[in-house]
């Protein structure tokens, strides 16, 4: 089935913003006069991972000044074990104002106005866009806005700006394609709008572009639920293969007085269980009767659900991610990551309260500044 096309609506005032907030996806244009935009690249994914790194990245460059700005990343490349697009940096007053009032009451997403033209100037080009106020430059590179400078109308000019920045490209040994001079007076807003939506279909990726108060509260709630959901994908998965087996057993002992059937009994153990097997029906007997002794420890089913325990334990914020489970009757690892070493010490206690005796150990500091552990569980008494 081909995938419906989203529908945006492309707003140019708060006070339309807030208008038309029933539409299904709008998108404010606006002015911002204190912002500019940086290329990163990342050998993981994950919005949360990426805002910690750049955190770290530019509290070195801004020093004291870091609070009074905000970083909102927008990735343009996502690959399977990395990520790459660029990060904006904004004054905090800017999110403050009427217009970003209007757009956060609207529940919308926010672009910098000039970057309706990205479908005049990219994939790879120069443009420079004149306002009432201000002059701003956007060089785009494979349609990632990689540097953006506003600067006020008196201190240069359209023609001085482009020469200005085709230098600094040309020393950081680039170039650009094609440059690209506008002025929005001789644009009326229902020409920006269509702009604006000939951009979105021309670069879809510009979807996650926004830059508005709670466009990154909106990113971080997706990741925690996409997050849980796999969680809970795990334990749906450990439970079928519980089903499986118990379902194989049962199928094993019918096979005794059904003598056709046991003669495959042995084909079927080994691709249930990996292994081969001189009595089938014995050694799975043995194999699901062994997993139900001495309490729920021994299933894979009661070991999922006390890490969700745990999990749940933790609270709303638990800063840390189960990455791998490898599950084994006598003792279980688990691969993970964490933000800080007391979320691993509290998530071992919490195993330790349902009667596992987990063991923490290889903590190691990954990029971003997580880190990464493993842990192995077994039964209390092994």
């Amino acid at each position: 089935m081909k995938k419906k096309k989203r529908s945006y609506k492309f707003l140019t005032d708060g006070f339309g913003a807030a208008k038309n907030s029933s539409f299904g996806k709008s998108v404010l244009l606006r002015s911002f006069g204190n912002i500019s935009a940086y290329e990163f690249s990342f050998p993981f994914q994950g919005m949360t991972k990426i805002r910690e790194a750049l955190k770290i990245k530019f509290k070195s460059l801004l020093g004291d000044g870091a609070a009074n700005v905000s970083l909102i990343p927008f990735p343009t490349k996502i690959e399977k074990k990395s990520v790459s697009g660029c990060v904006f940096v904004i004054r905090n007053d800017e999110k403050t104002d009427e217009a970003a009032d209007a757009a956060a009451s609207a529940n919308c997403s926010v672009w910098p106005k000039p970057l309706v033209f990205a479908c005049e100037a990219a994939p790879d080009g120069l443009l420079v866009c004149s306002g009432e106020h201000d002059i701003t430059s956007v060089w785009f590179k494979n349609w990632t806005p990689v540097f953006y400078r506003v600067s006020p109308s008196g201190s240069t000019t359209p023609e001085e700006e482009k020469q200005n920045v085709l230098e600094y490209i040309e020393r950081s040994g680039e170039r650009v394609n094609k440059t690209q001079l506008v002025d929005l007076k001789d644009y009326s807003d229902d020409e920006l709008r269509a702009l604006g939506a000939l951009t979105m279909s021309a670069c879809p990726m510009y979807e996650r572009l926004d830059l508005s108060e709670t466009g990154a509260s909106r990113q971080e709630t997706r990741e925690k639920i996409i997050s849980r959901l796999s969680l809970a994908g795990r334990a749906a998965l450990a439970a079928g293969l519980i089903c499986l087996a118990l379902m194989m057993g049962v199928y094993l002992k019918q096979s005794r007085v059904a003598g056709d059937t046991l003669n495959h009994a042995g084909d079927i153990y080994e691709t249930s269980f990996g292994e081969p097997s001189a009595q089938p029906v014995i050694s799975a007997a043995r194999k699901l009767s062994g997993a139900g002794e001495n309490g729920p420890g021994y299933s894979l089913l009661s070991l999922v659900s006390d890490i969700s325990n745990a999990w749940k334990k933790l609270g709303d914020e638990p800063g840390l991610t189960i990455e791998s489970l490898k599950y084994g009757p006598e003792a279980s690892d688990i691969l993970g990551t964490a933000k800080n070493n007391e979320s691993i010490q509290r998530f071992r206690s919490f195993i330790e309260e349902t009667g596992g005796s987990p063991r923490t150990d290889n903590i190691q500091t990954v990029i971003g500044g997580d880190l990464r552990f493993s842990m192995n569980i077994r039964r209390n008494g092994e």
